[in-house]
């Protein structure tokens, strides 16, 4: 079975560039409200999505810290997407 893309990223505050740890870290398909993968940020405010398919993805980082983060990315066969999700 054929692995796809995978889809890694940092959250932090843009006050002071901190890494924030354990952030929840969803996936979504545009529009749906139930998230087709989930994780949390790591002690450096790392995370990382192996296998999605290839389309378009809407994320979102909550928890820990009052604001949270949100973004849309598209992803092809070949991508090795990082984002930066940064709160303030």
């Amino acid at each position: 079975m054929p692995v796809g893309p995978n889809l890694a990223g940092w959250a932090g505050e843009t006050s002071a560039g901190t890494p924030i740890e354990g952030m929840l870290v969803e996936v979504f398909h545009p529009g749906d409200k139930t998230p087709i993968a989930t994780t949390r940020t790591n002690e450096e405010g790392g995370f990382r999505f192996s296998g999605l398919a290839p389309g378009r993805y809407s994320l979102n980082a909550s928890g820990v810290v009052e604001s949270g983060a949100d973004a849309i990315v598209r992803l092809d066969p070949a991508s090795k997407a990082q984002l930066c999700l940064v709160v303030e």
